[in-house]
């Protein structure tokens, strides 16, 4: 199952912004085209495809039956009047009546200064009033203004990859990508309203309890955009969420808990992108691939079909972002003299977002269509309709699978998987940040439904917690019935307040603590000296003696190591044996080396023995280099057994066979035995499987092979090719990612399969 590195809130493609009372709603209406009647989220946007503007708003969520007497149902037409009785005044959107309590009304900064200059001592001198003047105006204008929650504007954004296919698209592909993204929404926010919605009752303070109760689902109306704020191909679908709910157990309308809704952002928006690709495969039979977008960020899945200079094309606006972020990256350093820490730089690139942000301009989806297919046919040298209708035409219908295809051990490695990754990110985690990175790693398999979806992934999250080491206590006192929900747990705590960790990690932190109260320098027992001394390092002391003189000249000082991933890898996840060295790795730039032209490893060989007066035949390094496969762990493997083989002036093909040999072995030894030991058996299966090819193996193939379905396939090859072992290919074909594994598998087959399958059983 793929996983990603380190989790940011960068290109999350749902997003939530709180919405003041008042006239914060207007901002959705500008851009509205005018039109007759209602409009549910299945009415083809082509339908206003030649008006200026988007298409009205509609309404959504399970509690409209509540409002008006019932009048008001999903998918009809939002007005601007509606809109601001619910939103902007927090009143039935039919009647007018109030909906519970009135929004508050909080005072203007203004105010405030007013009122505790008013109270300031009047015996004050001209002097002393003015610089307590001066304070009050200062912490006033810090505070800012309070406003009153109206709601919550949940905006839903395509990935940038199908934005691009629908903008140029024909209008039937359209409507049908439009119709996969209508339904993802619309089950995600049946999910939020499972999931995530309740209110508080009670009363806060020490004789006080609050409890988190259901609620009869939410109030929201969808708004649909075609385009960014730079014209570029963006569908897109602001959801605002009324902060107004009905509660279930005494029928009283209150508010939104805010908490649980601010928490759950990320996990909702790893769920709409699953659940959309699902929906997307589903129809068009499309693969999914994950790209690289950089050091530090995720990568986006993005569809395979889909080449990514459109996507670069028709991404103007993040462009704009990024260079302007650049900018004051610059410049911080420039400032501070440091580069700026990971959250100083999603500061900056918010910074950056607001700086370039240009005013939205209404244009119709048809101007705009014409547009995009003017540039998307320049950038391909094809007419772009025909090119998307013919990949539409060409996906094969997926094997999608089903909640109970997925085996009881497989959720289990998954839910261990999702706490290694999470633990790599942060100290402590709620479930909510377990949900999100179970999703991430289950973005790789097809599902059926969102209901399937939906299941597994609860259930992996459910494997994660149990993995993870539980910190809040439970309750004291068990609560009445009443106050606890299905799975028995209390209502006066919130949805997801439980925090976990690690035994690891909590012995970490203990660590360190104790190392803070240490009063003495760095030391080294004698027993450490003399076994150091008794093997003396001849290269370490010689980069130490080059290292004290630079530094003795004032000299800077740049060190360039190289390992192989895996073992740098391990390294930085064994901080707590060495952290130290985990640091140093940390802070250190890193530069992956892909593999090298096996026409360009020769030369260096040659150059080498020529530097050294050694003979070297032609020949007999080009025989090296193919031997090396272009990897640069064998090339250094290679080189230097052959190299060491025989202290004579001339390197013979016996040597250079001894060499390759020996490399071979090393290989093993060093990279593919450590990184088989941490595989599941499964994962062991599949890659004895493809050892079997002389060719990189067909995923269907492999599937058949070990007697299982490729969706089946999906929720392991993902992993895989995460942990550098294979590569998926086009045309879903694995291939080895690691040099000279497959001639190790086969070479250990037989202790592999026994490793899988034990004694008396039979491989799949």
């Amino acid at each position: 199952m793929p996983t990603v590195g380190a989790a940011h809130l960068v290109g999350m493609t749902v997003s939530m912004r709180v919405m003041s009372a008042g006239h914060g709603y207007q901002y959705l209406l500008h851009t509205v085209a005018a039109g007759d009647g209602d409009r549910s989220l299945s009415t083809p946007l082509t339908r206003y495809y030649t008006e200026e503007g988007t298409p009205p708003g509609s309404w959504m969520g399970s509690g409209l039956p509540y409002l008006g007497g019932g009048e008001l149902a999903e998918g009809g037409q939002v007005s601007e009047a509606q809109l601001q009785l619910l939103v902007g005044m927090g009143s039935d959107p039919i009647t007018g009546e109030p909906l519970g309590e009135a929004y508050r009304q909080y005072a203007s900064v203004q105010e405030r200064v007013d009122k505790r200059v008013a109270g300031l001592d009047p015996e004050l001198g001209p002097v002393a009033r003015a610089q307590q003047v001066a304070v009050i105006e200062a912490e006033e204008a810090e505070r800012g203004t309070r406003r009153a929650v109206a709601g919550y504007d949940l905006t839903f954004s395509v990935p940038k990859s199908l934005s691009a296919l629908w903008g140029v698209a024909d209008a039937g592909t359209q409507s049908l990508i439009a119709d996969a993204h209508h339904q993802a929404v619309a089950e995600v926010i049946v999910f939020l309203e499972r999931e995530v919605a309740t209110t508080r009752v009670g009363a806060a303070g020490p004789e006080g309890a609050v409890a988190h109760v259901d609620v009869a689902g939410v109030l929201a109306t969808a708004f649909d955009h075609y385009d960014s704020r730079s014209a570029d191909p963006q569908l897109h679908t602001h959801v605002v969420v009324s902060n107004k709910v009905l509660t279930v157990q005494d029928q009283k309308w209150r508010t939104l808990a805010g908490r649980p809704a601010h928490a759950s952002v990320v996990a909702l928006s790893e769920l709409y992108n699953a659940t959309l690709a699902d929906r997307i495969t589903g129809t068009f039979g499309f693969e999914w691939e994950a790209r690289e977008r950089g050091r530090d960020r995720n990568p986006a899945w993005e569809l395979a079909p889909v080449p990514e200079e459109l996507v670069t094309e028709f991404s103007s606006r993040t462009r704009q972002i990024e260079e302007e972020k650049t900018r004051l990256i610059d410049a911080y350093v420039e400032k501070h003299g440091r580069e700026p820490s990971a959250t100083t730089v999603l500061k900056l690139r918010a910074q950056a977002t607001l700086a370039t942000r240009p005013e939205k301009q209404a244009h119709s989806l048809a101007d705009l269509t014409a547009e995009w297919r003017n540039r998307a046919s320049t950038l391909l040298g094809e007419d772009v309709t025909g090119w998307a209708r013919t990949i539409a035409a060409s996906g094969a219908p997926a094997a999608l699978l089903r909640a109970d295809d997925v085996p009881l051990d497989t959720i289990a490695d998954l839910g261990r998987s999702v706490v290694a990754v999470v633990g790599e990110k942060r100290s402590t985690w709620r479930r909510w940040n377990l949900h999100a990175e179970a999703s991430r790693q289950l973005m790789g398999a097809r599902f059926a439904s969102a209901e399937d979806r939906e299941a597994i992934t609860a259930m992996v999250t459910d494997a994660a917690e149990n993995a993870s080491l539980r910190l809040t206590p439970p309750e004291l006192a068990s609560s009445p019935l009443s106050f606890r929900r299905p799975d028995g747990s209390s209502r006066f705590r919130h949805l997801g307040a439980v925090l976990y960790s690690t035994e690891e990690l909590l012995t970490a932190e203990d660590r360190l603590l104790d190392r803070s109260h240490a009063t003495t320098g760095p030391t080294v027992d004698l027993a450490t000296v003399e076994r150091i001394t008794s093997r003396p390092d001849m290269e370490g002391r010689h980069l130490a003696a080059i290292t004290q003189h630079l530094i003795r000249e004032d000299q800077n000082i740049a060190l360039v190591m190289a390992g192989i991933p895996q073992a740098i890898d391990q390294l930085l996840a064994d901080n707590a044996q060495r952290p130290r060295v985990s640091t140093f790795l940390r802070r250190a730039e890193m530069a992956v080396l892909g593999k090298v032209d096996e026409a360009d490893v020769a030369d260096p060989f040659l150059q080498t023995a020529r530097d050294a007066d050694r003979a070297w035949p032609a020949e007999i390094a080009r025989e090296c280099a193919t031997a090396t496969g272009g990897y640069p762990f064998m090339i250094q493997l290679v080189g230097y057994h052959t190299w060491r083989t025989e202290q004579g002036m001339e390197i013979t093909n016996e040597h250079a066979q001894r060499g390759i040999t020996v490399a071979r072995r090393k290989i093993g030894q060093l990279v593919h035995a450590p990184a088989l030991e941490d595989l599941s058996d499964v994962d062991k299966t599949i890659l004895v499987a493809m050892a079997q090819d002389d060719e990189p193996s067909r995923s269907s193939d492999i599937a058949q092979r070990i007697g299982k379905n490729t969706s089946y396939m999906s929720v392991y090859k993902g992993r895989l090719e995460r942990s550098g072992l294979i590569e998926v290919l086009p045309n879903e074909t694995l291939s080895f990612s690691t040099p000279e594994i497959r001639g190790y598998l086969r070479e250990h087959a037989a202790h592999y399969a026994m490793a899988t399958t034990g004694p008396d059983e039979v491989a799949p």
